[in-house]
């Protein structure tokens, strides 16, 4: 059978199950200017990462369907690089990826988190995939959205933080001393409209409009004039108070929403967008697909494994859920044009 990158193998059923690979799976950390640069430039230097996850499925998968397949008194498969849908995504890994150094992780684990006898029931095979085609575009088209919208989104950030700086000078000038807000012939002919505004006929018009000069007031002073009508203080603290507040309204507020921030990070981490990438554009290059085979140990039941997240021995079934196995699965491949028409079975384990 020829394995190709993105190619239909088939679907789960009872005995067979996929488990797509992805370096999220990685205790590695990426942050977005590494993330932007590996899904621009297409890097591969993953090999560490790649085993560590490689381990970690081996670990989480191998004793679980071991237990599932076998209490369900049947031998199975499952495919580590072929997602649920039954299509090829595989592995990636510069230069060959040791089925020596695989069966050693293989068998640590089964005694481990099984039972040493169970050792040679479980076997580890390696499938090369055949190299997926170069990309017609040197950028992830949606990496070239990310960008538009990255440059927008900056522009955007860069115009708020002007107008945020604007919004701060106009309020910090609002709230200087009213001695030099009334002295100042800006400020002042402001003064001057709002209150002709409320009250034209007011004497302090007349006082503003004259080369009168504000002299400076104590905080009891001007606690005390600012309640008479026809006191300068009271116009102005009444002024200064509305505009204030006009101004505190006027805040600017960022609302750009970048839906596409984290879009580096995530088709890093998923991987397989950029597998076609990494294969065409780093040396050495291989892609695989780990096939582990089951086979049903007629002499053993009520088989259990230890799960190291719930630290206890616990017991797995795979079984058929026999109501609308055909509407579930079909649901999700009614728009691929090769998908194959046998029946599909729903497992629970």
């Amino acid at each position: 059978m020829t394995f190709t990158f993105d190619s239909f193998f088939s679907r789960e059923t009872l005995n067979i199950e996929f488990k797509e690979f992805a370096l999220n799976n990685c205790k590695r950390f990426f942050t977005l200017l590494e993330s932007e640069d590996y899904c621009t430039y297409y890097k591969f230097d993953f090999n560490k990462e790649v085993l560590c996850v490689i381990k970690k499925y081996f670990k989480i998968y191998i004793p679980k369907y071991a237990s599932s397949f076998w209490n369900a008194q049947i031998s199975g498969n499952l495919y580590i690089g072929i997602n649920d849908l039954g299509f090829i995504k595989g592995i990636p890994f510069q230069n060959e990826l040791s089925i020596e150094l695989l069966n050693q992780i293989n068998q640590k684990i089964i005694i481990k988190y099984l039972d040493s006898k169970y050792i040679n029931f479980i076997k580890i095979e390696l499938i090369k995939i055949n190299k997926p085609e170069k990309p017609r575009e040197k950028i992830i088209p949606s990496m070239k959205e990310y960008f538009k919208h990255k440059e927008e989104f900056i522009q955007e950030k860069q115009k708020y933080k002007n107008n945020l700086l604007n919004w701060r000078i106009r309020m910090l000038y609002m709230t200087q001393k009213l001695v030099d807000l009334v002295n100042n012939q800006d400020s002042r002919q402001s003064i001057i409209n709002y209150i002709k505004n409320i009250h034209s006929e007011s004497i302090v018009i007349k006082l503003l409009e004259t080369d009168y000069k504000l002299t400076y007031a104590s905080h009891d002073e001007i606690k005390n004039y600012k309640d008479d009508i026809n006191n300068i203080f009271y116009w102005i603290t009444r002024w200064r108070d509305d505009m204030v507040d006009k101004i505190k309204l006027e805040k600017p507020v960022f609302n750009y929403e970048f839906l596409d921030y984290n879009l580096p990070i995530n088709l890093l981490l998923s991987s397989y967008t950029l597998i076609p990438y990494w294969m065409n554009y780093n040396e050495n290059m291989n892609l695989y697909i780990i096939k582990i085979n089951f086979i049903f140990p007629n002499i053993y039941h009520n088989i259990k494994y230890y799960d190291k997240y719930l630290k206890k021995w616990i017991k797995k079934i795979r079984i058929v859920d026999k109501k609308n196995i055909n509407q579930k699965l079909n649901s999700l491949l009614h728009n691929f044009d090769n998908e194959p028409n046998e029946p599909m079975c729903i497992k629970y384990n």
